[in-house]
């Protein structure tokens, strides 16, 4: 048993926040299948996130119930936040960048090679680690390329807070460490963004395994081969699926980097002055040994995005510029 309290009166509480969350599904499912009756449609709505969100936040800081216990608890609250991305549409994607990475999917799929032509978003034919995830869980369960697509974002969207909750867990206390994914859960990016059959989903998730292998080869020594190996799997994995992510990837090497150096010259301390620096060096002969001699393209797209990111802050904070708000495109 997964939630296994360890007396009759948490067994109480654990049936109480169970129903208490079976509530709130309810009333959300129920909100997205009533027809829109403004403003009690909101209500609904944040009343039933309300009855999930505590019973969550109950288990997780309770320490009647086990690590085991807040992983799961976690991974559920995980699959609640998707479910409202599912019940908003249930039967095709709808966000441009799930659109555009369900093109390239469907190319990849049906021409059984990665020699193809998006129509619009070209850069995606050079990180195709998505599509290949997506496309040999079909074969595996034989779904069709949307619920596979959904089946696959599911997965890496609720597993993604277990393993912020391991990398806290390594540097802090089991309750902070699931407190602290639970909070990261509740921003807007892993709500929306992360959800979405994007590059950059799967590219974040890499990121927090990377981040959490780092620290379990940094506490554990007895683990430091088989961890290495997976590093060493898990790197060039990110680098052919999100640019942006094993950039930013790269640049947490380099603060570990600097850390190190601080400790040992500063501090004094006896640490392995080469262990982050030869791995950040690896990644980095992974991303520009991919950027050069594949995905050129991504150069001008990346670059355009970043002058075009710029010339708005410096117009909107230098030039006093206005800001059309979003609901007026509504």
């Amino acid at each position: 048993m997964l939630l296994r309290p360890h007396s009759r009166i948490p067994m109480l509480k654990l049936l109480a926040v169970v129903m208490l969350w079976a509530i709130g599904l309810v009333l959300l499912v129920l909100d997205y299948s009533w027809p829109f009756r403004g403003d009690f449609s909101y209500a609904q709505f944040w009343l039933g996130i309300l009855f999930c969100m505590i019973p969550a936040l109950f288990l997780i800081l309770d320490n009647d119930f086990s690590r085991r216990s807040k992983v799961f608890v976690l991974f559920t609250w995980g699959i609640t936040l998707y479910l409202l991305k599912v019940l908003r549409s249930p039967n095709f994607l709808n966000f441009q960048d799930e659109i555009l990475h369900f093109q390239t999917l469907k190319l990849i799929y049906e021409s059984g090679t990665l020699a193809i032509n998006p129509t619009i978003f070209k850069v995606s034919m050079y990180y195709p680690g998505l599509e290949l995830l997506a496309v040999s869980l079909k074969s595996i369960t034989n779904l069709s390329l949307f619920h596979t697509a959904i089946l696959s974002i599911g997965l890496i969207h609720s597993l993604l807070p277990i393993f912020i909750f391991f990398f806290f867990e390594r540097i802090t206390s089991i309750r902070v460490a699931a407190l602290g994914a639970f909070i990261y859960s509740g921003s807007a990016s892993y709500a929306t963004f992360l959800s979405y059959f994007s590059y950059g989903t799967l590219g974040m998730f890499l990121v927090a395994f990377l981040a959490f292998l780092i620290l379990k080869k940094s506490y554990k020594a007895n683990s430091t081969l088989f961890v290495s190996c997976l590093v060493l799997l898990t790197l060039p994995t990110l680098v052919i699926t999100h640019h942006f992510s094993s950039y930013m990837f790269l640049l947490f090497l380099i603060v570990l980097v600097f850390v190190q150096f601080y400790k040992n010259a500063i501090q004094k301390e006896s640490i392995d002055r080469k262990s982050y620096l030869n791995l950040a060096l690896v990644t980095a002969t992974f991303i520009f040994g991919w950027l050069i001699y594949v995905a050129t393209i991504s150069i001008n797209y990346l670059g355009g995005i970043l002058t075009d990111r710029i010339m708005k802050i410096l117009k909107f904070s230098i030039f006093e510029g206005q800001r059309e708000l979003f609901w007026k495109f509504l």
